[in-house]
């Protein structure tokens, strides 16, 4: 294309830290948002920039093979000769019509399994006010374990910088495009001006790489061999005994193989429960020399700690995972503070709804004594948030929100065999092509689970075998409830592409139960991906405007909430 292809005009007297649009195309120019099958993208969602126009040239000089990739035929033109110029450019259009630069699409990474521009890290990094310059690598330093890393250039100390570094990061990037920072005195350059990345080394050979020390060193056996374990789980080379498993890039994979290395060399068996209120070794130390008791109290993740209104609890689903939630937590506003709950740990004796709502009920109370509450959950979850909901007007207390995601209601549902119902019966409404893609598709993905359950070590059988076992607990008790007449307005939100046994009324199999008013949103996305980019920006989208009307109908002004019991604190799982 010719050197301009998109103009803006940057306003004067306007301060403003973010880097401006690079605007709209010029006249008689097109630009296109697209993913990777050529389909233009809606407002707000990123993707490759296509220019298109009288100014896109016929192609490179004598490099036949990359024109052919580079200027491809118009998709969105009916003249067949239109072409348009695939720049490379991560960008997306804002909602007054100015596109926004991101990165490079050829500098798109997979971190465990999520797309990350590091050019995009980049730049979040650069509106803090202490960095001077910042280079983002995505590095393999050891095979299968891609992280990402952030260079840093900033007149303050590592000490100093680092550790709010990582803290501003959080506040501005999902979990999982949150870096490992190095400080530097400077970047190394090429000698063309450029950041020499060959010449970045891998964190670990940069003393104080992590700023503050990785804390105590181990203090005995067990916690040299805990040490030990980590670096292997986490392919790192230093572990301090008081960071967090999380912290350090744990997710969780990592954590299968943690919990299996070990109960091999203390024949102790550690808990996901355990993991996760207090994720480091100082912590499992005390547990593998018979110092600590498992404790089968629900779990309280603070995801999002900031804010003066009254908190947004809401119940993982089957067999716990609050960090499914990371996401969500980060897009909504942060005047209220949001607050996971996962049930009881794997003490509890065959558990119904009602009684892990019980306990539930009683760590809500403890961080806010009085209503209104807003409450919410997540597939199963969701059903224990609704009898939540239950026992707290029972008692005599306001649910100003009850929301309720992927979480279908209707007692037919809530067996195998009403299932088994339901997939029959969505089967027979599609065309029989689509029924047998459909059923293949199960078949395989049964087929792709059992080998992958086949490859893993006997141990992580073992593991793996539990944390199915707490899963098939929570469906059980689930399957034994029979939810009540409830008085109150209940806020649904599904996923677009609906799950094959879900249910099929438009009141989600809630209307006989419900006596109020049932409303729902449709999210773009499944039963899993709807809580992730980008599809989790229109779950945020409309849980923040529902949040907010039910704080405006609230009967009674929301109390300051108590602090969360210093034995309650449980990690941000932020890369879980």
């Amino acid at each position: 294309c010719t050197v301009d292809s998109t103009w803006f005009t940057v306003p004067t007297g306007v301060v403003d830290a973010t880097a401006p649009p690079i605007g709209r195309p010029i006249e008689n120019y097109k630009a296109y948002v697209v993913d990777e099958e050529m389909k233009a993208l809606p407002v707000g969602e990123k993707g490759e920039l296509l220019i298109g126009g009288a100014g896109v040239a016929r192609g490179y000089l004598n490099r036949a093979d990359l024109g052919a990739q580079k200027f491809i035929a118009d998709p969105f033109c009916s003249d067949p000769d239109a072409r348009v110029y695939r720049t490379g450019d991560l960008v997306r259009y804002r909602e007054g019509g100015e596109i926004e630069f991101h990165g490079r699409i050829d500098d798109q990474v997979q971190i465990r399994g999520f797309r990350v521009e590091p050019g995009e890290v980049a730049v979040a990094l650069n509106e803090h006010s202490d960095v001077e310059a910042v280079s983002v690598v995505a590095r393999e330093d050891k095979p299968g374990k891609l992280r990402l890393v952030a260079y840093v250039v900033s007149p303050k100390g590592a000490a100093d910088v680092l550790p709010e570094l990582r803290t501003f990061a959080e506040t501005r990037l999902p979990p999982y495009m949150v870096p490992s920072f190095v400080a530097l005195d400077e970047l190394p350059m090429t000698l063309n001006g450029k950041v020499d990345r060959k010449a970045l080394r891998p964190p670990e050979e940069y003393a104080g790489w992590r700023g503050e020390p990785g804390g105590r060193e181990p203090r005995d056996d067990a916690e040299r061999k805990l040490v030990d374990i980590w670096r292997e789980a986490l392919g790192l080379d230093e572990v301090g005994i008081d960071e967090s498993f999380f912290d350090l890039g744990g997710d969780s994979l990592s954590v299968v193989t943690l919990l299996v290395a070990v109960e091999k060399e203390f024949g102790v068996e550690i808990e996901v429960p355990d993991l996760l209120r207090d994720p480091t070794i100082a912590s499992l130390g005390r547990l593998v020399r018979g110092e600590g008791t498992h404790d089968s109290r629900p779990i309280l993740v603070d995801l999002q700690p900031d804010g003066v209104l009254s908190p947004f609890f809401c119940v993982a689903g089957a067999g716990g995972g609050c960090h499914w939630f990371g996401d969500l937590a980060k897009e909504l506003r942060h005047d209220r503070p949001f607050l996971g709950l996962e049930p009881t740990g794997p003490t509890r004796d065959r558990p119904t709804i009602e009684s892990i709502a019980t306990g539930l009920v009683g760590e809500m109370k403890r961080i806010q004594p009085a209503g209104p509450y807003f409450v919410g959950g997540y597939s199963t979850g969701g059903v224990v948030a609704f009898e939540i909901a239950q026992q707290i007007r029972r008692a005599g207390g306001e649910v100003a929100l009850l929301a309720l995601f992927e979480a279908d209601g209707g007692r037919s549902y809530s067996t195998r065999a009403g299932q088994i119902v339901a997939f029959a019966k969505n089967l027979t409404q599609m065309n029989p092509g689509r029924a047998i893609h459909v059923i293949l598709d199960r078949v395989s993905f049964a087929l792709g689970a059992m080998r992958h359950r086949l490859g893993q070590s006997s141990e992580a059988r073992v593991v793996a075998a539990k944390l199915d076992a707490r899963k098939n607990d929570d469906e059980e008790a689930l399957y034994a409830y029979t939810p009540k007449s409830y008085g109150g307005d209940v806020r649904i939100f599904a996923s677009e592409e609906r799950p094959m046994t879900a249910v099929v009324d438009e009141a989600y199999g809630w209307g006989d139960v419900v006596q109020g008013s049932v409303l729902s949103s449709v999210v773009p996305g499944n039963h899993y991906t709807m809580l992730g980019p980008p599809n989790v920006h229109v779950l945020a989208r409309d849980l923040q405007a529902s949040l907010d009307a039910a704080e405006a109908g609230a009967r009674s002004e929301a109390p300051a909430r108590a602090a969360i019991p210093s034995d309650q604190k449980s990690l941000r799982p932020k890369n879980a």
